[in-house]
């Protein structure tokens, strides 16, 4: 039986993993579309309101972190988590943080309790769990092959995901139940951009793909 390789599509759980014998899965790094589902998106959803209500600071000074600091900034240090982090605490209050004296803790709260009531009434059938079929590779981004210039050209590059280095490792069909924010999260799921890199890693390998095998 033909191998066939996908660029992904969601099953539900007996379906994924009966195909490992014919089917290989192959997800660049942060790409989408292998995390999309209904219990991942209403968690991001929840995250994102937990962290609008820890910001301490004024949204004008979250705009100018993120240009300064995020597209238009290439410093070593960005790379560095304790310095991120150090970032993170200047900006925002402590994790489980909620000014319950502030309306937007009403209008969380009013959200959260309509949520309930709308996902009582879907019933089992929106809750069904879908996942990437067969054996799944993950191509995680692990460094850079070229360096950036700044401004414009700085930004797209890292919208495309040209120029990293990847490496490739095996996943249950289950572990990619949560979705990534990053600036590649749509570029990562491109065809070409994923062809790109199977070729690259095969030639790290040593394996000729010029013939299609």
């Amino acid at each position: 039986m033909h191998n066939i390789l996908t660029n992904t599509y969601l099953f539900r759980w007996r379906m994924a993993n009966e195909c490992k014998d014919f089917v290989t899965s192959f997800v660049l790094d942060t790409e989408l579309v292998p995390r999309l589902s209904i219990d991942s998106m209403e968690h991001l959803r929840s995250e994102a309101l937990e962290l609008f209500g820890r910001i301490r600071v004024t949204k004008f000074e979250v705009f100018r972190s993120f240009l300064t600091n995020g597209v238009f900034c290439d410093k070593d240090e960005y790379n560095d988590p304790l310095f991120l982090e150090h970032k993170n605490r200047q900006m925002l209050h402590p994790a489980g943080y909620l000014d319950e004296s502030a309306e937007f803790f009403d209008r969380v709260n009013e959200f959260k309790a309509i949520q309930t009531r709308r996902k009582l009434m879907r019933g089992d059938i929106r809750a069904i769990r879908l996942y990437p079929p067969g054996r799944l590779i993950h191509f995680v981004r692990t460094g850079e092959r070229n360096a950036c210039t700044h401004g414009v050209e700085h930004c797209l590059c890292c919208m495309s995901n040209a120029g990293y280095e990847y490496t490739p490792i095996w996943l249950e069909n289950d572990d990619l139940n949560e979705i990534m924010i990053s600036p590649t999260m749509f570029t990562d799921h491109f065809p070409n951009r994923v062809c790109s890199e199977i070729e690259e890693v095969a030639k790290e390998y040593g394996i000729d793909s010029t013939n299609g095998v």
